[in-house]
């Protein structure tokens, strides 16, 4: 990973047994496409997920986590966009926990990014699935990031260099709703450090994970190409 051994170097490491040179070019977001932190309008109390909804997303956590929330008296909207096999699961986890989660489905892109803006946080606790199927570095973590919007995540794989705890955003173990609750409640009482979050989360995509600068490190491998 740009000669660093990360998260996604280790595990695709592991994959080929060390076995030659490896080179990882990350995940990026078009940061012009995207815009910037001065667009948003969060809304308050808004969770805000994106993603496939399978195991691996770790979703039913963050229902709990939410439901946990507002349990706990505190004013909180959950928001999902994707669509997947773990639908009708989710919607009765939902149910059953006295949870109103919103269920936007599979939407255009520019009605993903409206999507971050309202966001008062980002969540995407993902989980190495029960089939060891992971996460390399989601999309929707760097885009949510890049609009300006503060995240709560795990460390499985690649996210564990872009989502630094208490730098670029929050990290939780993972399964542990209670973890993710006590995460997402902080951000969302703690205006000053979701703003110091969310500022330093664009920074470092900017730095490390944006299109232009995953594409120059991919020409730097072929330097004699045409």
């Amino acid at each position: 990973v740009r000669q660093r051994e990360g998260g996604a170097h280790r595990e695709l490491d592991s994959v080929l047994a060390g076995q030659g040179r490896l080179h990882v070019i990350h995940n990026a977001v078009d940061l012009d496409r995207i815009g910037t932190p001065s667009d948003r309008r969060a809304e308050r109390g808004v969770v805000v997920a994106v993603g496939r909804l399978i195991e691996k997303k770790g979703l039913e956590d963050l229902v709990k986590a939410c439901a946990l929330l507002r349990w706990r008296g505190d004013e909180v909207r959950l928001e999902i966009a994707g669509d997947g096999p773990l639908r009708d699961e989710l919607d009765a986890a939902a149910v059953r926990s006295g949870l109103r989660v919103v269920f936007h489905g599979a939407v255009p892109h520019e009605r993903v990014i409206e999507l971050y803006r309202r966001a008062a946080v980002f969540c995407l606790p993902c989980v190495v699935a029960s089939t060891g199927d992971r996460d390399g570095l989601p999309t929707s973590v760097l885009e949510a990031m890049a609009v300006g919007v503060p995240v709560v995540t795990t460390a499985v794989n690649g996210l564990s260099e872009l989502v630094l705890d208490g730098q670029t955003g929050l990290v939780v173990p993972e399964h542990d709703p209670a973890a993710l609750a006590d995460a997402l409640g902080r951000l969302l009482a703690d205006p000053a450090l979701a703003e110091r979050l969310a500022w330093r989360g664009r920074e470092i995509v900017e730095r490390r994970f944006s299109l232009e600068r995953s594409v120059a490190d991919l020409r730097a491998l072929f330097p004699d190409a045409a």
